[in-house]
């Protein structure tokens, strides 16, 4: 029985909007937007518990700690040649 859990958040940011929100996640239910990194970073935090224990209760049993890894994800535009 392995004692820890591990999932994924990957988020963005639409600088049109002024807004951090989640793009994908291993935390079925997880959509959340934000005006600052921090205050998703603390949304999630505040929300992934519940989430999980509503939506993997199976995974939630065999886990005693929960471990979530927050990625920024960047989108760019290739180099155009000259």
């Amino acid at each position: 029985m392995d004692s820890k859990l591990a999932l994924r958040v990957f988020v963005s940011h639409d600088a049109a909007n002024s807004v951090w929100f989640v793009v994908e996640s291993d935390i079925p239910g997880l959509n959340v937007e934000a005006p600052s990194l921090d205050a998703l970073v603390e949304a999630v935090t505040d929300l992934a518990p519940d989430l999980i224990g509503d939506n993997m209760r199976d995974r939630d049993r065999a886990s005693s700690e929960i471990a979530i890894s927050i990625r920024h994800q960047l989108t760019v535009k290739p180099l155009q040649a000259a």
